[in-house]
């Protein structure tokens, strides 16, 4: 979801804080050769290729990182010249479906083992960060309104400036009128309700706001809408 142009300066944020970034692209393999044992040692991250490696996935729900441990491990297991190991990491789309911690084996040479750990989420989130994290799929779907988080996703469209897909849909690129935006997305996307026979025997059909609200929020997730992050780098070093 992140540009490259933002990476820079999420990188600067936690380099001034003492912290190492590398930036991946789990599903593709984009950069995992950088977290291999031989290219941490290389980088300064480690001291030692003589003694046994364990590391921390750590992070909040659907966040990849399954898919991150299944990536290292299919990398690992080719540079170590093993047999290709398949998935070990169960993955999806819903948060949680990482439940127990569990210990995988990932380089051979040195032994290198990743701990894999259940999604965290801290207890006292304020409203905007657990809208950010319900609309990055972090929360479970069930638990939050899809209008009330199309509603914030158009806001932040709107704060962000990523108005084409108003454009796409034959609306102005200052609408934030939410009925407007979820009628022009069903009417465009066929998202109906249930069709029905009114009194005078015509079929009607309503276009379904949730439905609506639900494509949008999905195009979002899957970087079609904008690729931008939620957070402000500049925001967090006030």
């Amino acid at each position: 979801m992140i540009l490259p142009s933002e990476q820079e300066k999420w990188r600067k944020i936690f380099a001034d804080q003492g912290d190492v970034v590398t930036f991946t692209q789990a599903v593709k393999g984009t950069n995992i050769r950088e977290l291999m044992p031989s290219e941490l040692h290389a980088r300064g991250l480690i001291t030692r290729l003589d003694r046994m490696l364990l590391c921390m996935i750590v992070g909040i729900p659907n966040t990849g990182k399954s898919t991150l441990i299944n990536s290292l491990r299919s990398f690992g297991y080719k540079e170590s010249k093993q047999s290709s190991p398949g998935k070990v990491a169960n993955t999806g789309a819903l948060p949680g479906v990482t439940k127990h911690v569990s210990t995988i084996q990932f380089h051979f040479k040195p032994p290198s083992f990743l701990v894999d750990t259940p999604g965290i989420v801290k207890m006292n989130l304020n409203v905007m960060d657990g809208l950010k994290l319900a609309l990055t799929g972090a929360i479970k779907d069930s638990l939050v309104d899809p209008i009330i988080l199309a509603e914030f996703l158009v806001h932040m469209m709107s704060v962000l400036n990523c108005t084409d897909y108003l454009k796409d849909h034959s609306l102005p690129s200052d609408c934030q009128d939410l009925d407007e935006i979820l009628n022009a997305v069903g009417q465009k996307h066929s998202l109906f309700d249930k069709s029905k026979r009114s009194m005078n025997g015509k079929i009607e059909t309503e276009i379904s706001l949730s439905k609506a609200a639900k494509f949008l929020i999905a195009e979002y997730r899957s970087g079609k809408l904008c690729r931008y992050t939620l957070d402000d780098p500049v925001a967090r070093t006030i």
